[in-house]
């Protein structure tokens, strides 16, 4: 689903959510590249992998999270990137090229709450068998995560810092098996 024609979108994330209970926020790029509504799965059970917004077996799933929208760093998943280029994560394939993420880094979370502006200051592609946690999963950022973090910020100049709060947009990249592609994001 693509987001548009609302020139409130807060107002639209707070309609939404009244037919959708498990509705976290919109996720909005400045750009255009990605507009999608995310689901919240916070019991972890990854119902969203195979279902719609509407609760509907849907193979290609939705974007979903685990976490709160206050929650210091929010891991958003997208699903099936690999297998079809028309799952809604598979426009963030792009991002890998670091000068189309730099043109694209900038997005918003729209919530019925407020709107939350993140940039995208880190690409990270993470293979499957790698036996590591960061950055894939972390509940809070700590200097091991942000050390893993900045060795591929886009830019020298960008910062990682302790107390930022964070959102990693994560999916499978397409035709290219066992790896993550992580699109580290602070919140400004």
């Amino acid at each position: 689903m693509i987001i548009s024609g609302s020139d409130d979108l807060n107002t639209a994330a707070a309609l939404y959510s009244e037919s959708h209970p498990d509705f976290s926020g919109f996720l909005v790029f400045d750009s255009g590249i990605l507009s999608v509504p995310v689901m919240y799965d916070p019991e972890q059970s990854l119902f969203y992998l195979d279902h719609d917004t509407e609760g509907r077996k849907d193979p290609a799933g939705v974007p979903f999270t685990f976490h709160s929208a206050e929650d210091p760093v929010i891991t958003v998943f997208g699903h099936l990137v690999y297998y079809d280029e028309q799952a809604a994560f598979s426009p963030l394939q792009t991002l890998s090229d670091r000068d189309v993420c730099l043109k694209n880094r900038w997005f918003r979370f729209v919530t019925p709450s407020g709107t939350a502006r993140y940039e995208i200051r880190s690409v990270i592609k993470v293979r499957h068998d790698q036996n590591t946690e960061y950055p894939v999963m972390v509940p809070e950022p700590d200097e091991t995560w942000l050390n893993a973090v900045r060795q591929y910020r886009l830019e020298d100049e960008m910062t990682f810092l302790t107390d930022d709060q964070y959102m990693i947009l994560q999916t499978c990249l397409r035709n290219v098996p066992d790896v993550h592609l992580l699109l580290i994001a602070v919140k400004v």
